[in-house]
């Protein structure tokens, strides 16, 4: 299995910084997330969308865990069903190629870009 740690975070709707990303979302009442190796916001852990080293191996197996996890509470499956496996399974060459562009793109440019427009 894969162990998980939920760390519950209270939100400062007054305050301008957000520490993760779903924040942004929470003060929306939109109901968000944010997935993270790291226990703390702490900015010296995070400089770029994604860690500087990305084991690429871990991340596919991740995500294959998050989409099966989420099929399953969505369409109320047993949990031993997966559905994304075999041709339905994470495209790795699309991972890669997401990995490299977000891991070239600074933490909080992905925000200011979407502020522009």
């Amino acid at each position: 299995g894969v162990s998980l740690q939920l760390v519950h975070k209270k939100i400062n709707i007054s305050d301008t910084v957000v520490s993760w990303e779903h924040e942004q979302f929470s003060r929306k009442r939109i109901l968000a997330v944010t997935l993270s190796r790291h226990p703390s916001h702490a900015p010296h852990l995070r400089s770029s969308v994604l860690d500087r080293t990305v084991d690429k191996a871990a991340l596919k197996k991740n995500v294959e865990i998050v989409a099966n996890a989420l099929a399953r509470v969505v369409f109320d499956l047993e949990s031993t069903y997966s559905i994304f496996s075999g041709s339905y399974g994470v495209n790795v060459p699309f991972l890669e190629a997401w990995v490299d562009m977000a891991g070239r793109e600074g933490r909080m440019a992905a925000h200011a870009a979407v502020a522009s427009k």
